[in-house]
This record gives structure tokens, sequence and C-alpha cells, in this order.
């Protein structure tokens, strides 16, 4: 179990060491942020992690204290994060007094925490050690950290790499070319892609390929670093012409040719976002729920949404079933990842807290968002509740300051609850309840997508990438809204996680509308209660049929409830608990063989969801979406209506009923896997 209390706000330092002027730990001031200073402090001791990484620390007249570090990468141990014997800077030093009643330097920003070597002149002699490694050459150190990659310790095998490069002369330009390739290829390991882009073009020997075979080698292998750095950026047009580079001048390199074709299919999918989902929803397939996939979003723009803030608009037209985006998380934290611990964050800023996936997503994005500073500007142009005080992103001494206490507003607001693999039963993701929630991620685009009960796009997951699809015809200009939560009958529990967690009352057609007719809302919502308790004990099953006396009980319910709605509810807003009760008969009618009657009641749930259905003459399959309301009851009366139809012998008109339930299931499900399995039909 692993737990973190986000103390109260303040925002990191982004000065840069040079600016600030330096104190020591007697100085410090209990419960204080000391603005524009510095401590300069060497660890001893072992460090231990309890809610953060704690360390002895020493300065450089000989004080003594504890130091505490939070929010910093939970993959590393502690001894990694804070060795024995290191050289730090504390920028802008926060001290406070602990809940063991000592007192710590505590860091909550990892920014503000600046490793040092002992000769960097900020560095007070006393703290230096006494033996210094004066004979090491820059080739000593590279290899050192060549075999620091080899046993997988990435993190120190950068620093050593960077000391490497520190101890360059002028006249070691090709030394230096062949650590920053190293380099580069480490960073790739630890996921920090834009400093592998910089030190891989920096690697470069020649800029158009040298003619000496040995030099092109080596500046092949820094192009093909830099390719896959574009690639895993999503920048797959600075990608292909890393690659093609390489085909030009190396014609039969397997590597570069397999990475140029895997590139162009991303652009591919970039482009058109044409997918193969059904190949990818197979369970083989998904071994790895970190999909090798590009995002679509170009059909979509964000812009002002009037009192809502900002939003998410369609540049085109959608009809129901189109894809309107498809976008590759930029952090996500999967329930598998780390099925051996259990991560908690209790925040006194919200008096909230998470558990497991949400909580350890909160670590992931620091540390993902510290190494790629332009993933961290779009990540904290997204809503975050008010927090202040806000800022651009920066970077001082080499660091990407990132304010950790806005990055878990953020998410507050902006993370999705996905399953953990492939869709499952709900068109919805923003959840509340840390406890029911499997992976939880961000996506960036996603995100500006408004609440609306009445909703006009559904999305659904596949690994780590979302897919949005318009659940009812969408014009060009018109906002793109998805529901955070379902509405549940008579809204009064939506309402209420609405505003508790996100902050705002749901003003959509449905939620005016409920609003307007209070009247017999009581006993609407008490014959709700009884459809709800009805179905949950009449459960269906191959072996478990329901009596005809209980049948009868349920028409009876079914009609008392339609005749409250026509009387309270415009025929805008949907009739969950209906449609859900209404499937119900079509099942319990089935075994009866009255296909007639089970046709009659589909058609009733389908309208009773606002999907209004017309058979002409000719026997064609006409439907009106523009108020339809998309959950999985409507593809359960679609499909009680082509075995319906197909029993009465109207075979074309069952496939249109079939071929209808199936564009409804794709847009909940991705694709038609698993279609076949639960209802039986091809």
């Amino acid at each position: 179990m692993r737990t973190c209390f986000i103390s109260f706000s303040y925002p990191p330092s982004k000065s840069s060491l040079s600016e600030l002027e330096q104190i020591s730990l007697a100085d410090l001031l209990l419960e204080t942020h000391h603005r524009e200073k510095m401590l300069i402090i060497r660890t001893f001791g072992h460090a231990i992690r309890i809610s953060g990484v704690q360390i002895a620390v020493e300065d450089s007249h000989g004080h003594v204290d504890r130091l505490a570090l939070y929010n910093d990468n939970a993959n590393l141990p502690p001894q990694v994060l804070l060795p024995t014997g290191a050289i730090f800077a504390i920028k802008e030093p926060y001290y406070k007094k602990t809940a063991d009643g000592g007192y710590n330097v505590r860091i909550d920003h990892p920014s503000d925490l600046i490793p040092l070597e002992p000769e960097d002149a900020v560095v007070p002699a006393s703290l230096r050690p006494r033996l210094l490694e004066l004979d090491k050459s820059a080739l000593d150190f590279k290899m050192e950290a060549n075999r620091m990659y080899e046993v997988k310790r990435f993190e120190q095998a950068v620093e050593t790499y960077t000391r490497a490069l520190k101890s360059c002369s002028d006249a070691d330009f090709l030394l230096k070319c062949d650590i920053l390739r190293n380099r580069a290829i480490v960073r790739l390991r630890l996921g920090q892609y834009e400093p592998a882009l910089e030190d891989a073009m920096s690697s470069l020997i020649t800029p158009n390929m040298s003619s000496d075979d040995d030099l092109k080698v080596l500046d092949v292998k820094a192009r093909f670093r830099a390719g896959c750095a574009s690639y895993h950026m999503g920048d797959f047009a600075s990608a292909e012409l890393q690659f093609e580079t390489i085909m030009r001048f190396s014609p039969s390199d397997g590597d570069a040719m397999r990475e140029l074709a895997r590139t162009r299919l991303r652009m591919y999918e970039q482009e058109t976002g044409i997918y193969d989902f059904d190949t990818v929803c197979q369970p083989t397939k998904l071994q790895d729920c970190r999909l090798d996939h590009a995002c679509h979003i170009s059909k979509t723009e964000v812009r002002s949404s009037g009192s809502r803030g900002r939003g998410l608009f369609a540049i085109t037209d959608f009809a129901p079933g189109d894809l309107i985006l498809c976008e590759k998380a930029a952090c996500i934290a999967f329930e598998a990842d780390h099925s051996d611990e259990t991560y908690t964050i209790i925040n006194v800023n919200t008096e909230r807290g998470a558990v497991g996936p949400r909580a350890r997503l909160f670590y992931d994005l620091v540390t993902k968002m510290r190494h790629n500073p332009t993933m961290a500007n779009r990540f904290f142009d997204l809503y975050d509740g008010g927090y202040s005080p806000k800022g651009a992103v920066v970077i001082a001494d080499r660091e990407v300051v990132i304010d950790t206490f806005r990055t878990q507003a953020i998410i507050d607001y902006n993370a999705f609850a996905c399953s953990a693999a492939r869709a499952r039963d709900h068109p919805t993701g923003k959840l509340s309840n840390p406890a029911k929630e499997g992976s939880v991620g961000v996506w960036i685009v996603a995100s500006y997508m408004n609440h609306a009960c009445k909703f006009n796009a559904a999305r659904t997951f596949i690994g780590d990438m979302m897919i949005v699809r318009a659940s009812r015809n969408i014009d060009k200009g018109d906002e793109i809204l998805t529901p955070y939560w379902p509405p549940e009958g008579y809204n009064t529990a939506t309402h209420h996680r609405l505003e508790n967690t996100w902050g705002f009352k749901c003003d959509c057609v449905i939620c005016m509308a409920e609003n307007m007719s209070s009247v017999l809302q009581k006993t609407r919502q008490q014959l709700r209660q009884e459809i709800k308790a009805f179905l949950s004990v009449h459960r269906q099953t191959a072996t478990k049929r329901p009596s005809n006396s209980t049948i009868t009980r349920a028409e009876r319910l079914y009609r008392r409830h339609q005749d409250l709605c026509d009387k309270c509810l415009p025929r805008i807003v949907p009739r969950l608990e209906l449609a859900e009760l209404g499937v119900w008969l079509c099942q319990a009618y089935t075994p009866q063989a009255m296909h007639s009657r089970i046709f009659e009641m589909a058609i009733s749930a389908l309208k009773d969801l606002n999907y209004l259905v017309e058979v002409t003459p000719a026997q064609k399959l006409g439907i009106d979406y523009n108020q339809a309301y998309l959950c999985f009851a409507a593809i359960d009366a679609a499909v009680s209506a082509a075995h319906a139809q197909h029993r009465l012998s109207n075979i074309d008109l069952g496939h249109q009923f079939l071929e209808f339930a199936r564009s409804l299931y794709r847009t909940l499900h991705v694709g038609l896997h698993g279609f076949e399995e639960r209802y039986g039909v091809v």
C-alpha cells in the first residue's frame, strides 16, 4: 500500500539556480516557503519510502535535517531517487512540521530538486567529496553508462552519459556524438521522447549523411532513433522523413524499411480514420493494452461553448455510427499494471481521495510530463476547476517545471475510467467512484467534450484507445456531447454526481424536461423503482422463464408507467426503464412463439428510446435517429425485432433490423467482436 497526502497547494519554483540566494538549514522558518532562496545539501543514511521518500541531509555548515520527496517517479526505488552521498539543490525550500512531531524539508514538486555534480560551481567546498575521480575520462563515463544500460539501470545510465558529455573536450566531437546516440536510446526506453529526439538529432555527424561508410552507419543509427522518438510522439511525418532518409542511403536496411511501413500505416489511420477494429478486438491482439495506432482527431475542433467553457465541435457532418474521433491516451494506468501494489492519494485541498489506477495515474503523468514538455503544455491547457495560480510550462535548470497540485486538479476533472482491454457495458466514461473504476487515463482532445444526458456521441475503449462515434445525426458546427454519467430515470442522482464531482448543473433537454414536469415525478420515481426491483428479481435465463402471471404483471407495469410518462414527460425524453422492461417482455414472449407480439414490443421499446421506426409497404426499414438515445436496450430491441421478422418469414426485413442492431453494437463496442456470441446470430 502506497499512500500519499497531497498537502495544501503552492506553486513550484520557476527560477533557475543562478537567480536564487543560497541559505542554510539553520535559516529555515517553520511552515514557510522560502521564495527566491535555495538550499545546497548532501544526502546521508539510507533512503526509505513512507508516504514520500525520506532521507537525512546535511548542509555546508554541518547542520542536519530530514528531506521528504513526494510525487516523483513511483517506479524507482528510494535509493535511486535519493542516493546516499548525492548533492542536490532545493529551490525555494518548504520547511514544515510532520505527522510524527518532527520537522522536514518537504518537496512536492520534483522539479524543485536539482541534482548537482561535485564539480559544479554552486556546490560549497565542504560538501564536495574529499577524493574526486580526477582521472576519469569521458570515455570511462561512457563505458560505465553502457554497463548500466545493459543491466537496465536506465535512469542511472542517463545521468552517467550526461557526466560523460560534461567531461568531453572540444576535440572529442565523435565521442560526444557516440554518447548522445547512446543517451537517445536510453531515453527512448524511458519514454522520454522529446529529449531522445534532441539527443539523436544532435548526434548527427554530417547533415546529409557522410560518404564515409563508417560515419554513415553512425548517422543511420542516429536517424533511426530520431525516427522512433518522433513516432512515439505521434509526429509521423517527421518519423517518415527520417526513415526515408535512411532508405535513400541504405536501401537494404530492414529495420528502417519495417519502421517506414509502420509509420505510413499510422499516417493512413491518422488521415482517414480507418482502423481494423474487429482484428484489434481479438483477445490475442490485446495482450498489451497499450496499442500501436494513430490518433484520428482531424474532424473536430476546440472552441468556446458559452457558459460551458470550451467544447469540442464537429467540422463535418456525422451520421449515426460514424467515427468522430479515435484518440490514444496521453497517459493511462491499467488495473493490471501493478497488481501487487495499491496506490492511495488523499488530497487535503479538495477533501477527496483516490485509490488504485486513478492514484497511480497521477504519479505516471507527472513522470511523463517532466520529460515531454510539448505534452505537458497540451495537458495544462485542460480545465482545472479554477486552480490558481496558473502559468505556462517552463524549463529551468534543464528540468520541466510541473505543478503537481494543478496536475491533480486537472485529473479530477478530466480523467476517464475505462475497461482494461475493450468496451464493456456503458457508453460513458467519466466515473466518480474510484472504488468501482478499473483503468483510468487522460485523453486530451476527448476531454473537451462537454456533458449532456441527451448526448449525441458515445465513447468506448479498446486498450488505451478511446473511440467516439455519433449516436445520432450531428451537423457541421454542432457541439459533440457525451454523458459523464448516464441519466437514471428521474435525474436527481445524476444531478448530485455531476454537481459534486464536476461542479455544474446539467441543462440538457432531459434535465429541463424533468424540471418542468415535477408534479407527477414522485409517482414516476416510485414506478421506476418498482420496475428496477422487478427486473432484478425476475432475471431470465435459458433454463429460467417467467410464468404467465409474472408476464401479465410486467405488462400491467409497462402500461401504467407508459401512461404516466405520456402525462408528465415530453416525447423527446427517453424512457429508459420502460425500454428495459420492454426488452424483458420480448424475451418472455419468445418461448411462446408470440412473434407478432415480440415485434410490437420491440418497436415500442425502441420508441421509448426515441428511435422512430417505420416499415414501408415494400418492407423497407426507415429509422429516425434525430432524438434517439443510444443504450444496450436499443440493441436488444433491434435484435428481438430481427428475430421476430425472421420467424414471420420476412427474411429481408429481418436482415435490415439485424444490420440496424449491428450498427448500434459497433457504436458501443468498437467493432462486432462478441456480437454473435451475445445474440446467437451471424
